[in-house]
This record gives structure tokens, sequence and C-alpha cells, in this order.
């Protein structure tokens, strides 16, 4: 044999070992991820490959019938049967801010060896360090991953059987596709850097040498597989806050301004969540000296409103529309939205009604423009089963005596539970509920100049829900956004894009945000889903620009 034959041999030996290592080294597990469009819908899709993307489609219908379990705050689970898409098992299912894992025996395997019997388990939920990370799932999954983090660092706990796993195989990918495989230390705990905002992904893996049965094939070893699918955000700091005086009931949907020194809130719903009647309405005006914040003073009764709004002008007090409730505690509810609009002024103690709305009016905003008052979006609510969402949206003029009401062009959406403020001279409209497709994210500017409605950009957020009930107002020539997942935005420059300034330690929504000077906000009233109604009354600093 001549040395070019024997090199080609060997080089061709080589190659073969090469292709035969590659195919055994490509190995395929369960992944299961959750994507949120725009609709809010979560939906399920379970790949099986080698990470958490599309791979051969015929290779899903080995699995089977797949399950995904849903384990929601309230310690809820529900289970979601997979159907066959076109490139994943897919399901839609009950809830974004959950957690969702699914476990699976795939059968019998073997390369060659010794048979061995394979169960895959998979993780996934919504962005890291939310609540939802903090429920326990360790009766779903006999082999569970729970991640945390610890500044610059992500950090898995691995349990087996509901108890901390030492030295068992743990491979991660970051989202630039960097690899990491460790073994759990005492604790059963890895850790990686945080490099970046994305995808991770980890795998655990236990094996025990137990021979038995499955569908009359004997194995010789059991396997385990657990996937963990985790997003995480850039790390954001909590903004730093100050104590004031807690309100004096805890409310949400209310007005509040400020005027001088001295911060006013007026009515709101002061009951249950989705629970209505004429006594847990408020019908009082509150008022706190900021500078000598020693206690509140009830200044007035009045009606009792809530989905009302309320804004400062020239010294004086404008309260606007809100609903009334003129059902008892526990009858059927019978809400009526008003025309009411009237001054308060704070040396004489004063109301003065003014021309009312020209249509009842409430879950609706409004904001000044100069010397011009806007109201814009809402619904009217007249008793039971009789709610027509607004199209239209009006101006006053607060320089003039009349108070007159003056239609605007009208607003190319029908939104309510949304946020409004004036920022370089045009309205912004945040978000809010949709009379059709649920709730959103969308940005609506109106230029009062040119009389023209025009897009803004969408705010972020993990699912539309984020503009639901958001507060927005402009102090030192910034436009910020506070959402009902306590993130902060600030408009950018130019006016294209949202910038995530940092998170609020209480995440609200219909609570409202007032400016305090340039570079603080005050935070008043509101609720959580998970807590409930918040009586706190924070001032935020803000940051500077970056």
């Amino acid at each position: 044999m001549t040395d070019r034959i024997r090199i080609l041999s060997r080089l061709c030996i080589t190659l073969i070992v090469s292709v035969c290592m590659i195919s055994t080294s490509h190995a395929h597990f369960m992944w299961l991820t959750v994507e949120t469009p725009s609709s809010d819908k979560p939906t399920a899709h379970v790949y099986f490959s080698e990470s958490p993307e599309p791979d051969d489609p015929a290779l899903l219908k080995r699995l089977g019938d797949v399950v995904v379990k849903t384990q929601q705050g309230n310690g809820k689970v529900t289970k979601t049967k997979l159907t066959l898409g076109e490139d994943s098992l897919t399901a839609q299912l009950p809830s974004a801010d959950s957690l969702h894992v699914l476990r699976h025996t795939y059968g019998t395997f073997s390369r060659g060896g010794p048979t061995m019997l394979l169960n895959y388990r998979c993780k996934t939920g919504p962005t890291l360090g939310h609540q939802a990370w903090k429920q326990n799932t360790r009766d779903l999954l006999d082999l569970d991953l729970v991640p945390t983090r610890d500044g610059k660092k992500i950090k898995v706990q691995v349990f087996w059987h509901g108890k901390p796993a030492a030295g068992l195989q743990v491979v991660a990918v970051n989202p630039n596709f960097q690899d990491y495989e460790m073994e759990t230390d005492n604790a059963g705990i890895v850790s990686i850097p945080a490099s970046d905002a994305g995808r991770y992904t980890f795998r655990a893996r236990v094996i025990e040498d137990k021979a038995g049965k499955y569908k009359d094939a004997d194995y010789s070893a059991v396997r385990y597989y657990t996937t963990l699918v985790l997003p995480v955000e850039e790390e954001t700091k909590v903004l730093t806050t100050k104590q004031l005086p807690v309100i004096p009931k805890p409310v949400a949907s209310f007005g509040a301004a400020i005027i001088g020194n001295n911060l006013y809130t007026y009515g709101g719903a002061m009951g249950a969540a989705h629970s209505y009647d004429n006594t847990t309405q408020g019908d009082s005006l509150w008022k706190l000296n900021l500078k000598k914040p020693g206690g509140w003073d009830n200044l007035s009764q009045g009606p009792r409103l809530q989905g009302l709004a309320m804004v400062s002008h020239d010294g004086l007090l404008y309260r606007v529309g809100g609903f009334t409730a003129k059902n008892e505690v526990g009858e059927d509810h019978d809400l009526w939205s008003q025309t009411s609009f009237a001054s308060y002024n704070p040396k004489s103690g004063e109301w003065t009604d003014h021309s009312p709305l020209p249509e009842p009016r409430s879950s609706h905003d409004a904001a000044v423009i100069g010397d011009t008052l806007y109201v814009v979006g809402g619904w009217n609510m007249q008793g039971p089963d009789n709610t027509m969402w607004h199209t239209t949206a009006w101006s006053c003029d607060l320089s003039s005596e009349q108070k007159e009401w003056k239609e605007l062009p009208h607003p190319p959406f029908k939104r309510r539970a949304l946020s409004l403020a004036a920022y370089d001279g045009q309205l912004y409209c945040v978000g809010g509920m949709q009379e059709s497709g649920g709730p959103t994210r969308a940005v609506s500017v109106f230029n009062p100049d040119k009389g023209t409605w025009s897009e803004g950009p969408t705010l972020p957020g993990e699912k539309s829900l984020a503009g639901f009930g958001s507060s927005s107002f402009a102090t030192g020539d910034e436009l910020y956004v506070s959402t009902i997942e306590g993130k902060m935005f600030r408009l950018s420059t130019d006016g294209k894009a949202w910038q995530r300034v940092g998170d609020l330690e209480r995440a609200r929504f219909f609570h409202r945000m007032l400016p305090v000077s340039d570079a603080q906000l005050l935070f008043v009233g509101g609720a959580n889903m998970g807590i409930g109604k918040f009586e706190e009354v924070e001032i935020v600093d803000l940051p500077g620009d970056e």
C-alpha cells in the first residue's frame, strides 16, 4: 500500500469516526416556551430538539399526548392538552404571569449499549425576578429547577424529590450561545453570569441505575432531564423613595393633583376589586402638605365618585366626570357615569359647578396644555347593561368665565382606563382597555395646533396589560409613564421610543403619579392584583440621563 493510500485511508477513518461522534453527541430534549402576543393570550410551544427551536416535525409525533400544567399565583393548577402544530406542540394557556411545567415519559431508548428509560420535564415562566418565580413547583416536578437573580449572576437551585441535589450535571446556554457545563454544589446550586438580556436555558440530569419494564420493553437505567427556558431582562435598579404619611383610606381609580406644596385627592374606589356600592366610593377632598407632612386634612364632601379625573390650573382644582354606584351593598351593580364638572378654590374652600360635560363619562383621563383642559377616553354607563364606549374627546378653555366645551377631532380609538399627559405642546394618550381587543400598550398623540391624531411609540411590556391603568405625567422637560408591572419609562429625546429608567418598589395601577419637582415624582393610591390597594404615599427620585 502506497503512502498516499495509507494517508487517504487514515483520513477516511478519521472522517467516519468524526461523523459517528457527531451523530452520537446529537441529543434531543423537550423544551417548553411561552409566547404572549398583543392579544395577551399566552401560547405554549413544545419543541423536541437540542435547543428550544423547531427541529424535524416528525419527531414531535413520537411524543404522544403531552399536558402542560399552569400554576397560578393563588396556587391553583390547571391542565392544558397540547396539540400538534406545524413545528411544535402548541396550546393556549390560561395565564401569562404563571409558571408552566410538564412531565413526560418518552419511553425506552438505546444507542447500542444498555437500554434506558427517558423521562423529560420542562419549565418556563415570565421574566426572571417576576413574583411568579417565588412559587413552589416541587410537587409538580420531581426534578425541579428554581432560578433567582443574585446581582450580576443567575443562580439556579436544583431539587430532586423536593430536596437540594448536589453533584448533578447542569448545562446552561446564554443568549450569545455561550454554554456552561457545571455540577451543583452541596446546596444544589449552580450560577452563571447574567451577561445580557435575552433567553437563557438550563438542563439538569439525574441517572438512576434501576432496572424495569416499560410497555413490554426492558430497561436497565432511568434518566431524567429537566429543561428550563428563562427570559431575562436587563437589570434595572429600584428607584429611591421617600415615604410620606399614608392616605386615610386605601383607594384606587380616584382623582389627584398638586397645587404648590399641597397634594389633593378626591373620591375613588375603596371596596374590594370589581365590587361597587354606595358605601365604598369616596366623597371627600383630602389635602396633604408636602413640605410639612404632619397628616391629612379632610376639606369637604361632595358626590360619591370613582373613575374620575382631576387636574390643577392657575391655583384651582378641576374635577371631571366619574361614576356613581346607586346600588346598596350586596345588590346588583347599578353604575351611572356623570357629567359633573366643578372647580375648587383652596383659598375660599368652596366648590363651583361649571358647564357639565356634553355626555356622561367615566374611566377617562384629563390633562392641561396652556389654559386648555382636554378630556379623552372612557365610557358612559347608565345602569345595568347600558354602556357606551366614547368616540368623542373634548376641550375647555379654563381661562374663560363660561367654561364651554369644544369637541375635538374624533380619536382613532375607543379606550378607557388610559392615562393622559401634556408634553411638548401635545397630548399623549397612553394604553388602556379597548372596546374590542382587550388591553393595549398603544400610545396616541393629539396635536392641538394641527388638530390631528398620530401614533406614538408603543409602551414596552411583556404583555398588553402593561398599558392598563397606567399613570403619565411630564416633569423636568421629560415625559414619564408608570405601569401595572411597576416599571418606569421615559420618552426618548426624539420621541420615537420609551426608555426604562427603573422599577418601583410597589407596582401599582389605577394610581396617580404627579410631579413634585423636575427630579421627583409622587405616587399615591392605586392597587396591585396580588396585594390589593395601597395606602403608601411615596416620592421617587428620578435618575438622570446616562
